[in-house]
């Protein structure tokens, strides 16, 4: 009975999709290193300072980097949103002041014909019938029901289905909130520093635990993980 029971659970948190809203790169990274694979998706680099500016973004989807943008520091920000996405340029070239124009000019560029993208992608994904687990790492300050459902509402507005949303802790947190059909709570042992999201020495602080019992499906035809230039081997 036990082992049907495991077997039932195992699928009930098996999807086709785990999809990351930040706040930052932890949630992408460690899902990589896990898993060997990655989706692109709209969210997975980037970074927000707050849930209610991630919410605001999701309510005003069309906004998200249809503007201008901040020149990087060293991600660039969304006038519109305040979200901060990472470009394609040698991030050291924007740290030090070496970036030429050109350099400048063509990394906004991209990054904008690649935000439209992955929006379409992001919305293509949200309202077909594939199963999502959406994951959202929320700051200690952040962690009540109140944003959580707002969150999960935002997506839900947006015409999301078939979806749960993950939210995940510090264990630190004492407030407790339990799980519900939609939304599920997890902890890890504590958020990696945000300038050094990569370092491995963060590599066993819970993700692993997370991933072991959230699952994803990988796609048919995906050869290799992509690299990336801030991750470090």
């Amino acid at each position: 009975m036990n082992f049907i029971l495991n077997l039932l659970r195992k699928k009930e948190n098996q999807f086709n999709y785990i999809i990351s809203l930040g706040y930052n790169c932890e949630v992408a990274h460690r899902f990589l290193k896990y898993f060997k694979f990655e989706i692109s998706g709209l969210f997975n680099w980037t970074y927000s300072y707050s849930i209610k500016d991630l919410i605001s973004a999701l309510k005003n989807f069309e906004s998200i980097g249809s503007g201008d943008f901040e020149l990087p520091n060293p991600l660039w920000e969304c006038k519109n949103t305040h979200i901060r996405f990472h470009g394609k340029a040698d991030i050291k070239e924007f740290i030090d002041g070496t970036a030429t124009n050109e350099i400048i000019e063509n990394d906004r560029k991209d990054l904008k014909e690649r935000i439209s993208h992955l929006k379409d992608k992001f919305l293509k994904f949200a309202r077909d019938d594939s199963s999502k687990l959406y994951i959202y790492k929320i700051r200690d300050e952040e962690f009540n029901i109140e944003s959580i459902q707002l969150l999960y509402n935002a997506l839900s507005d947006l015409g999301a289905r078939n979806f749960k949303l993950l939210i995940v802790h510090q264990e630190m947190v004492n407030n407790v909130i339990n799980d519900s059909e939609s939304i599920k709570i997890r902890s890890v042992k504590y958020f990696a520093d945000e300038n050094d999201v990569t370092n491995k020495i963060y590599k066993k602080n819970g993700w692993d635990k997370i991933y072991d019992e959230f699952s994803s499906i990988k796609p048919k035809g995906l050869i290799k993980k992509k690299k990336y230039k801030f991750d470090k081997k």
